[in-house]
């Protein structure tokens, strides 16, 4: 199944302060703050905004479950997942879309002995 191409209603300017490759959470994210600075900023996305990595994504924002051992890549998540909460409530506040963001866990098992070494090796590093 091939999902539906993205029409413009409009030209696509030919100056920009900046390009952000990618109509996403992440993309227009970027792009809306880029903006509020006073910078001109063009999204060019191949599909439907939020169609691609967004939707694959699922609205998981899983630092501790993407980085694996303390260092700058988790202290990187770990800032962006902190500074959610206060993202969502002013994208309502400008947009009026509650994007419901909620914080829970992760659950993971280990089926044997071995399983819960690994997972307990792999939390060390959290506390």
């Amino acid at each position: 199944m091939s999902r539906p191409k993205a029409s413009s209603k409009t030209s696509t300017p030919t100056t920009s302060d900046v390009v952000v490759i990618g109509g996403g959470v992440m993309g227009t994210a970027c792009a809306w703050k880029l903006a509020e600075r006073g910078l001109s900023v063009v999204v060019l996305e191949k599909s439907i905004p939020g169609a691609e990595a967004s939707t694959a994504a699922a609205g998981i924002l899983g630092a501790h479950a993407e980085a694996h051992g303390p260092g700058p890549m988790a202290d990187l998540l770990l800032a962006g997942l902190d500074r959610h909460a206060a993202w969502s409530d002013a994208l309502a506040g400008a947009t009026g879309i509650d994007v419901e963001f909620r914080k829970s866990g992760v659950l993971r098992l280990a089926r044997d002995a071995r399983g819960v070494k690994r997972l307990a090796r792999e939390a060390s590093w959290m506390r």
